[in-house]
């Protein structure tokens, strides 16, 4: 990838928390960054890992208080995949 396409290119963002209104807030906030496309978000372990897995995101926002303890392992193994 060239400089110039990188630049022009967004960063893909998934964001997990397990409060919609923090989901949601987030979402809007950056949605209105030109350089930032937001691919999904997820409310738990599995789903962020499944999502992780199909669409690839660039960055994982992830809440590090999340309900279901066994996320972070594994969600970090997913991502490095």
């Amino acid at each position: 990838m060239t400089v110039k396409a990188a630049r022009n290119r967004q960063i893909k963002i998934l964001i997990v928390d397990d409060h919609e209104l923090l989901q949601l807030g987030l979402k809007n906030y950056l949605e209105a960054k030109p350089d930032i496309q937001i691919v999904g978000t997820a409310g738990e372990a599995d789903e962020a890992i499944a999502k992780v897995d199909s669409l690839r995101p660039d960055v994982v926002l992830m809440d590090i208080r999340l309900r279901d303890r066994r996320m972070d392992f594994r969600l970090l193994c997913a991502c490095e995949k």
